[in-house]
């Protein structure tokens, strides 16, 4: 479903992000990215958007170049960017503009329902919590049915028992549709609960150092020794040299990465 080959992003001003990146994430499955500030990990998120382009390379969604942004990919950021003039169910509908209103409505509902806000879709912005905000941008960005759904750590302002609350809803939706998801973290524990693999990023250029399976079915694993050795080989990954691979852009970079073991 999403396949990135030789990515690498090089700005204008000589930084270059990313470097030889490979990953390819079979249709319906979860995988979280973690890596350190500034690893290129937000970078990789907008580039599978088309919020941004790759100086070499190919991003492709099902088969099919990414060259801006699309319905097939939905995007939930840090912050729910929720417009404050609109309701809580106008919202969710912005994007459906192209659809009858019937529909749109119908949609909305379903949606709203599915991230517990019933009773909720006439409120506004500031009526809502910080984790009921990021309900609705999650209702959102599912709304439209993308076939990629992409996270950039949007849990990371909410307290402990919002995240883990926010946790169930987000694997109930994806129970529900589906998609394909990746998500972007600095929570170690985060990617192991959620994810299918867990993708290391390290360096600056950002490269991939390591793709950790998590072979535990999700309700198995709190409390499972398996996790925390998978969590000291996340740990061990993210302890690579910063420049243990070149500053460069795809191909001799991506040699240079080849040697760093990548399955855990």
């Amino acid at each position: 479903m999403l396949a990135l080959s030789g990515v690498a992003k090089r700005y204008p001003n000589g930084l270059a992000a990313l470097s030889g990146i490979d990953l390819a994430i079979d249709p319906g499955a979860i995988v979280a990215v973690v890596g350190a500030s500034g690893c290129g990990k937000s970078t990789l998120l907008r580039l599978v958007a088309g919020l941004d382009r790759a100086t070499s390379g190919t991003v492709a969604v099902a088969g099919h170049p990414v060259d801006g942004p699309g319905e097939d990919v939905g995007v939930v950021f840090q912050e729910p960017r929720l417009m404050p003039w609109l309701t809580v169910e106008a919202n969710i509908r912005f994007g459906l503009g192209r659809l009858p209103k019937a529909e749109a409505a119908r949609r909305a509902a379903e949606a709203i329902a599915r991230v517990g806000l019933a009773g909720f879709a006439s409120a506004w912005p500031r009526q809502l919590s910080g984790g009921m905000a990021q309900r609705v941008a999650i209702a959102r960005a599912l709304v439209a049915k993308p076939k990629v759904l992409l996270l950039d750590e949007p849990f990371s302002a909410l307290d402990t028992f919002t995240r883990r609350d926010l946790h169930q809803h987000l694997l109930d939706i994806w129970g529900w549709l589906r998609p394909t998801m990746m998500l972007v973290t600095h929570d170690i524990d985060e990617a192991l609960a959620l994810a299918d693999r867990v993708v290391v990023l390290a360096g600056r250029p950002g490269r991939i150092v390591a793709d950790v399976a998590v072979p535990l079915p999700r309700a198995d694993r709190a409390g499972a020794p398996e996790l925390q050795r998978l969590r000291e080989a996340v740990l061990s990954s993210l302890a690579v040299p910063r420049d243990a691979a070149p500053d460069r852009d795809a191909g001799a970079a991506g040699a240079r990465v080849s040697a760093i073991p990548v399955t855990i």
